[in-house]
């Protein structure tokens, strides 16, 4: 759910960029974001695992 927030929230900001002077809307952006929301999800994940075999040795 977190990935997808964000996709429509880096697509919502690139479509608003297309109306803000000086400023360009570029569907990598969007991928970028989303990446980045792949990326962190996927870390706090590792992370989590982790911690919870930590906990059960």
């Amino acid at each position: 759910m977190p990935i997808i927030l964000s996709f429509f929230y880096a697509y919502e900001d690139e479509f608003h960029q297309m109306f803000v002077s000086g400023r360009t809307s570029e569907w990598l952006d969007v991928m970028i974001d989303t990446a980045g929301a792949i990326l962190g999800v996927t870390v706090i994940n590792i992370i989590f695992k982790i911690i919870n075999n930590i906990k059960m040795n």
